[in-house]
């Protein structure tokens, strides 16, 4: 019985309020209502945008890293040409310097005579030869030392058109 007699007292107060009350309580109600709703709205929305842009940027990367690969692997492709360019001139000119030297050794190859000083008297002893009748061309050794130095000289510039060819490939 107390229950009841408290909500006849509760809708006795109720009804001797005034209807603007009723209304602003019903306009705060709906406009809760209708904000709560749309802030679901919006944030699915806002979800909804994100999640597209996630998917563009992840096409994007996808693309870039494509790209990337190919780019590296023809840089790859062209750097391995030019390695394999450099070791076969490389072997090719071993092989011939080899060549060069046992054929001076052989004697089937000569170098060409030294050069003579015009002003210099032609008396029977040199003092670079312990005779004066003998050859006046390289010998052998003088031949071998000069053409290792030529040797080194050339794989200097086959070294750096090799690098060359690397800085030109970027």
């Amino acid at each position: 019985m107390t229950a009841s007699l408290f909500i006849k007292a509760a809708w006795a107060f109720l009804r001797g309020l005034p209807w603007q009350l009723y209304a602003i309580l019903a306009l705060v109600l709906i406009t809760a209502a209708l904000r709560w709703h749309w802030i679901g709205v919006g944030a699915d929305g806002v979800q909804a945008r994100w999640d597209a842009q996630e998917a563009v940027y992840a096409e994007q990367r996808a693309a870039a890293t494509i790209a990337a690969r190919n780019t590296e692997a023809r840089h790859r492709a062209e750097y391995k040409a030019i390695a394999d360019r450099f070791l076969a001139e490389q072997d090719k000119a071993d092989a011939d310097h080899k060549a060069t030297i046992a054929g001076l050794r052989a004697g089937s190859l000569r170098v060409r005579q030294r050069f003579t000083c015009p002003r210099m008297s032609q008396g029977p002893a040199d003092t670079g030869s312990p005779d004066g009748a003998g050859p006046r061309g390289f010998t052998s050794d003088d031949a071998a030392m000069a053409l290792g130095i030529a040797q080194r000289a050339d794989d200097y510039a086959r070294r750096l058109n090799a690098l060359q060819d690397a800085v030109r490939a970027r």
